[in-house]
């Protein structure tokens, strides 16, 4: 089975698509992956070997020699450090001060089409793939990746549901790009969600037949029995969406904490602060320490050593509604790390309902009280043991990464043959 895997960064185990695409696809047997991309990032991952690149600043660069756009390569674990970063650094700018523009004239680029040349046809040819993997998003890169190649191919497609993009797109009366994203939907031989609350969302808006389809779990490591002295509180994911905020209030109150041998706070993120933010924010902290981007493998390990993780939302009324179908895809690492598990943020969201139905994990819905309950939870450390092996054996129970692996490969399978 070959399946060709479309997203907008590099195949990279680091972020939380890249995370959760080797998450699905690493217990495969005799398949082979090619990852079309959009961006300068470098892939990172045990799986993938093959890439086809192209990028909005090599389109505009290739203005009027459109036939020099994308690259077929073999990944080997060189990249080009400089403009990766000068990438980063742009997009960072335009996610921090909401440059409208800047989306506009990048989907201007992406819509001129002369990057859909010879240089994609031959990839898609030369590795001739039997099934399409990719989002259900309504980016042009996507759209017409996706339109191209069921145009010319005619390759089954299916489609995961990451995040609300209908929700994100009504609220901007983003009419063109909700027909995209309809596009997409309409031609998925199958779909599924990260959520139930999502798919259903979709299956009223679009008339589809989406089901869930949730991350595995791998059990590499054993539930804590000891508690650290002192207790070790770790958060890994990013800081968008009002999670910064959250984050903040929660260091303070550990910051207070003072029962026992105290608390210590690791924060662990590849959302890039400056480093006046993180003086800002944590400047003034002697429990809590910002520590960045770490590779995957790290985060598991830190996330075991933990005593409890922390998983964050938003309690602003628009973060809501921007996170209201989201299903993190760090829950599972959450659920496999070994430790007790506290979730903070508005019982509405996707991803709170689903860890206040977790036998042992502790949830605050109220940010009101969230200074008494978080102390509650410190003050309850002799019992973290014991609920993290609750949430083991939930964990067992409804992600099994063979189960899920299964499935998803006979989907897959189905689609390819007919069956769908």
């Amino acid at each position: 089975m070959k399946i060709l895997v479309i997203t907008r960064n590099a195949w990279d185990d680091t972020n939380a698509i890249g995370n959760t695409v080797s998450n699905f696809f690493e217990h495969f047997d005799n398949c082979e992956f090619a990852n079309i991309y959009f961006r300068a990032s470098s892939p990172n991952n045990k799986i993938c070997k093959r890439y086809y690149r192209t990028t909005e600043f090599e389109v505009l660069r290739n203005w009027f020699s459109p036939e020099k756009n994308g690259k077929d390569f073999n990944f080997s674990g060189e990249s080009k450090a400089k403009k990766i970063r000068d990438e980063k650094k742009l997009i960072r700018l335009i996610h921090k001060y909401g440059i409208n523009f800047a989306y506009k004239f990048s989907d201007y680029i992406w819509n001129s089409k002369k990057w859909l040349n010879n240089n994609l046809r031959a990839f898609i040819e030369s590795f001739s793939p039997d099934v399409i993997f990719t989002f259900a998003k309504a980016d042009p890169q996507y759209y017409l990746t996706v339109k191209y190649i069921k145009d010319n191919y005619n390759t089954p497609l299916f489609t995961w549901i990451a995040d609300d993009e209908y929700g994100r797109l009504s609220k901007k009366n983003s009419y063109k790009k909700i027909t995209k994203l309809k596009y997409i939907i309409e031609n998925s031989n199958i779909i599924k969600g990260c959520s139930r609350e999502i798919c259903s969302y979709y299956n009223s808006v679009f008339f589809c037949s989406a089901s869930p389809l949730y991350k595995s779990c791998e059990f590499s490591e054993t539930v804590k029995e000891k508690v650290n002295n002192p207790v070790k509180v770790v958060y890994a994911g990013n800081l968008l969406y009002g999670r910064l905020e959250i984050i903040t209030k929660a260091a303070e109150i550990i910051e207070g904490y003072k029962s026992g041998g105290g608390v210590s706070f690791d924060i662990f993120s590849n959302s890039v602060l400056l480093p006046s933010d993180i003086q800002k924010y944590f400047g003034d902290k002697t429990c809590t320490c910002f520590c960045g981007k770490r590779d995957y493998d790290e985060i598991k390990r830190k996330l075991s050593e933990a005593d409890l993780v922390l998983f964050v939302e938003s309690f602003d009324t628009e973060q809501i509604i921007n996170t209201k179908y989201s299903f993190s895809t760090k829950i599972i690492d959450y659920l496999q790390s070994g430790s007790a598990v506290l979730a903070i943020g508005p019982g509405e969201i996707s991803s709170i309902k689903y860890f206040d139905d977790i036998p042992g994990a502790y949830v605050i819905k109220n940010t009101d009280s969230l200074k008494n309950e978080l102390v509650d939870v410190l003050n309850d450390s002799s019992n973290y043991s014991r609920r993290a092996l609750k949430i083991r054996e939930f964990a067992g129970e409804h992600h099994d990464a063979s189960a899920v692996s299964r499935e998803l490969q006979a989907d897959l399978s189905k689609i390819i043959i007919g069956g769908v």
